[in-house]
């Protein structure tokens, strides 16, 4: 079955071959910058996996309900004399007992600065696997001396803008420091998008070629349905001429020269009758 990934390149499919599917997935997400496209954990909320997300911004936390309504959202407001992510920090602390346990944690930050902030609150809940993106690009050599919090914690490098820790006690490969490769059979949210999108352009194309004896069968296909479309507003268009001339023919200006069209109609009848007894 293949494994579609939501995140860039492919890091969701990284995390969920460390963590694997034996138990049930748990995580907490701080600051994430998308909940569907982009996310580090919507693959894994799709296998089932459930979590607290942790955000500053109302909106985003406001579609969470739509999104991903299994998820616990909590959007928490800056402490007086702290950053963000100090405060979210001290909300971490204040709740290690509940967060204990966890399968995963994310956090989404500007730099690696910010990260820092955050970073040994995490931690010390023990996840077994830690995911950092930022949006400054950071060399993985360096990101491993700002990082590594010790013996306790892998680094595994995956781009200069997506870091990972592994628990030390979760058995790990080295090969999974390789970014997922074809044989993963790993298919990218968006290219699943090009192929469900390219086969309605083919079922559209496949139901205009079929004969119009078939097409009458279908009374729901687009076809017909563009057809009672026009047809509506073909009747629409009678229904508003009809009902112009009905407000004219209501109106004073048609009363007052009625006197007039009838003596026209007269003076055409006469001419007519003339004309055709000339010709007789």
């Amino acid at each position: 079955m293949s494994f579609v990934s939501y995140s860039p390149r492919g890091l969701d499919a990284l995390v969920y071959r460390i963590i694997g599917d034996k138990d049930p997935i748990s995580f907490l997400e701080v600051a994430p910058r998308h909940l569907v496209d982009g996310s580090t954990t919507y693959a894994l909320y799709l296998r089932g996996a459930r979590g607290i997300i942790v955000g500053k911004d109302l909106t985003l936390c406001q579609q969470l309900a739509e999104k991903r309504s299994m998820d616990r959202g909590h959007c928490i407001s800056t402490k007086a004399g702290m950053s963000w992510f100090e405060s979210a920090s001290a909300w971490i602390g204040e709740r290690a007992a509940e967060l204990a346990g966890l399968s995963l944690a994310t956090v989404s930050a500007p730099g690696l600065d910010e990260v820092l902030q955050v970073l040994p609150a995490i931690t010390a809940i023990g996840p077994k696997v830690i995911t950092v993106e930022t949006s400054a690009l950071t060399p993985p050599a360096d990101a491993a001396a700002i990082l590594d919090p010790g013996s306790s914690w892998h680094y595994l490098p995956f781009d200069g803008e997506s870091h990972l820790l592994v628990r030390v006690d979760i058995g790990f490969d080295e090969a999974w420091r390789l970014v997922p490769g074809p044989l993963d059979d790993l298919l990218p949210a968006s290219e699943l998008q090009a192929m469900l999108e390219e086969g309605r352009l083919r079922a559209e194309v496949n139901e205009a070629r079929l004969p119009i004896e078939v097409k009458q069968i279908l009374p729901f296909s687009p076809l017909n349905r563009e057809r009672e479309a026009e047809i509506d507003r073909l009747k629409g268009r009678v229904r508003d001429l009809e009902n112009q001339i009905a407000d004219l023919k209501q109106s004073t200006s048609w009363r007052v020269t009625s006197p007039l069209r009838a003596a026209s109609e007269s003076v055409r009848r006469r001419r007519a009758g003339g004309g055709e007894t000339g010709r007789n």
